[in-house]
């Protein structure tokens, strides 16, 4: 087996929250029950564009203040954490997707802006655990929260190499930019196609059975 450091490996970086994973029901509860203090509601419409987005960023982008935010994250993941985690279902074609990937050399990691733990959880709940190598998150205390940081993190702590970044968001084909790696913007979560092609990205995907042909084989140039 080649090491983790070999430059000739290729690595794809997966998004969790919308790429992997439709969190919207458990997300979406956990939003309405943090802003209820604030007498702060959210139409459908709006609690799609909190999946994805670190969440101070969304909190502070309400009107909350930096310590009202922190507070409101706080009753976010009590109620995640207990039982809005589960309340989720892994994207159809997904794991089909992650085996043709796999068996044609690439190796996966998951780099997410949702902390590692509940990450964790989440990839070890519906079976996707065997598929990859590393989950990467967001650090609970703010110091680890954009996407290119938990890049940086996942490149440092687990020896992961160069490769695609791939999610639905914005803020994934920025992060794996920063890194000068490929990106594959998903169309199946909850970023549009005008925002990943604004952000960057090198390739759109319509479906988790296009990925393998986008990637193409590994350990092809992934750099701009």
């Amino acid at each position: 087996m080649r090491d983790r450091a070999d430059p000739t490996v290729t690595w794809a970086y997966f998004d969790l929250d919308g790429t992997l994973t439709d969190p919207f029901e458990g997300i979406s509860r956990s939003v309405v029950h943090a802003l209820r203090p604030w007498g702060l509601t959210q139409t459908p419409d709006e609690l799609r564009g909190w999946v994805g987005p670190p969440l101070r960023d969304s909190f502070r982008g309400v009107g909350l203040s930096a310590d009202e935010a922190e507070e409101a994250i706080e009753r976010f993941r009590v109620r995640y954490f207990d039982v809005g985690w589960a309340e989720n279902r892994v994207f159809g074609g997904i794991p089909e997707a992650l085996e043709a990937l796999q068996a044609a050399g690439f190796r996966l990691g998951i780099a997410t802006s949702k902390p590692t733990e509940p990450a964790r959880r989440i990839v070890e709940h519906f079976g996707l655990a065997p598929h990859f190598r590393f989950v990467a998150g967001a650090s609970l205390d703010g110091s680890r929260d954009t996407k290119a940081d938990v890049i940086a993190w996942a490149r440092s702590e687990f020896s992961a190499g160069h490769g695609w970044m791939i999610g639905d968001r914005s803020h994934d084909i920025e992060g794996g930019r920063a890194h000068r790696m490929g990106t594959v913007g998903v169309l199946w979560g909850f970023g549009s196609a005008i925002e990943l092609a604004d952000a960057g990205a090198t390739h759109l995907a319509a479906t988790p059975a296009e990925l393998p042909g986008l990637l193409g084989p590994a350990g092809r140039s992934t750099g701009p």
